[in-house]
């Protein structure tokens, strides 16, 4: 049971990293956007 809550938890920091990693990139890409025009 205890390595489950493991894999859990690391399953949601991962997820949570993808999610801040994608709202980085698109202010990122929204800044180029906003260059260009």
């Amino acid at each position: 049971m205890g390595s489950m809550t493991v894999q859990v938890s690391a399953f949601r920091l991962m997820r949570l990293e993808k999610e801040r990693a994608l709202a980085e990139l698109a202010a990122l890409r929204a800044q180029l956007g906003e260059r260009r025009s």
